[in-house]
């Protein structure tokens, strides 16, 4: 990546002086401090690449996955792929859900495709085997996107080429 932050502001018009005080007031912001936005942790590399993806023509929204119990008491499941604590078991959709624009081929009239996109985000120090049952999930995931003509990642920073 080359400078995600400052590629954005340009495209948004936010000056170099609004960048440089937003720097200065990271303390503020709590970037570097340990927990949830803490540089190398998964937050942190979600972050990053979302702030990469529209350079990149990705367009990406947070797939939050779980399930809670509504006001009467009954479960309610959220998130892709998770239709039943089974399905949840089997098969773990990613961090990051959306499209890459891509301008098709000659031959298919030039017109703009959206590519279904995948990417689950993993911290900078991650290494397969780490939790072996949910990469194994994940994995089947992916597999599954990238058979369908879809892109998907496991990445600890990289948006896919």
């Amino acid at each position: 990546m080359n400078n995600p932050m400052a590629e954005w502001a340009a495209r948004w018009g936010i000056s170099q002086e609004a960048l440089d005080d937003f720097e200065s007031s990271q303390v503020m912001f709590d970037y570097e401090a340990e927990g949830y936005n803490a540089k190398g942790s998964e937050a942190y590399t979600q972050s990053m690449i979302r702030l990469a993806a529209p350079v990149a023509d990705y367009t990406l929204w947070r797939n939050n996955v779980g399930a809670l119990p509504d006001k009467r008491g009954r479960i309610v499941r959220f998130g892709l792929a998770n239709d039943s604590k089974a399905m949840n078991l089997t098969m773990k959709s990613a961090d990051l859900i959306g499209w890459r624009s891509v301008t098709v081929t000659p031959e298919m009239v030039g017109s703009k495709v959206a590519i279904f996109t995948s990417i689950e985000c993993k911290k900078a120090d991650w290494q397969p085997g780490e939790d072996v049952e949910r990469e194994k999930a994940q994995g089947r995931w992916c597999s599954m996107v990238l058979a369908a003509g879809g892109i998907a990642c496991i990445t600890t920073g990289e948006l896919p080429k």
